[in-house]
């Protein structure tokens, strides 16, 4: 198999499922997920002409077992950014564990609140002190980097900051997805996100993102 087959089965995955992959268009990078073999430390394109060979095969991540695509994008689930994991894999016929540390799309180790809502299409994060001061308000949320999805699909651009969701004053990416889930749970036949916010710049924008499937 090579590591271009493994990107198109991820990226189906995504899609069927209503996701966006993270690493797709992502300061440029052009592929739905990163393939690093051997001496390759991160950020491997996967390619036609990377062929996976015995010696590069994941057998388990901490206790889960990972001998199909399946278990291997079920046992991703298990864990967060920032978490240790032992990897058990096959080199050259012999089994080899080692300790990693996962990442989020951004390279770092915080939570990525679009792995959990992913339809919205981009990473969020308290806005900091002195955007806020500058601005004078008391709290919010500031939309990161978009990809394809809700947000972007109904006109918010990058560095939005989000005041407010169905009258709901929001201050940490956990209250987003917080209204997220419960729109989504919700006995409503419109699953409706009004967001109340505004710009850098101070100029204040309004927006209605509809959750329905």
């Amino acid at each position: 198999m090579t590591t271009l087959e493994i990107d198109e089965i991820c990226r189906k995955y995504c899609e069927d499922h209503g996701a966006t992959p993270a690493c797709l268009g992502y300061e440029g990078f052009p592929m739905s997920v990163c393939t690093s073999i051997n001496e390759v430390v991160c950020h491997g394109i996967p390619k036609k002409e990377d062929v996976l060979k015995e010696g590069d095969i994941i057998t388990a991540l901490d206790k889960y077992p990972t001998l199909s695509t399946a278990q291997l994008q079920e046992a991703v689930t298990k864990f967060s950014p920032g978490d240790k994991v032992k990897v058990s894999y096959v080199r050259d016929g012999n089994k080899e564990t080692t300790v990693v540390t996962l990442r989020n799309s951004s390279g770092n180790t915080g939570l990525t609140r679009a792995d959990n809502s992913s339809s919205l299409g981009a990473t969020l994060k308290a806005v900091d002190e002195e955007t806020a001061r500058r601005l004078e308000i008391s709290g919010g949320v500031s939309v990161g980097k978009l990809t394809d999805g809700r947000f972007k699909d109904n006109g918010i651009k990058d560095d939005f900051i989000i005041l407010s969701i169905n009258n709901s004053r929001v201050t940490s990416a956990d209250d987003v997805e917080k209204i997220y889930n419960a729109v989504r749970k919700s006995a409503d036949r419109d699953k409706v996100m009004f967001i109340i916010g505004l710009y850098p710049d101070g100029r204040q924008a309004y927006y209605a993102v509809p959750l329905n499937d």
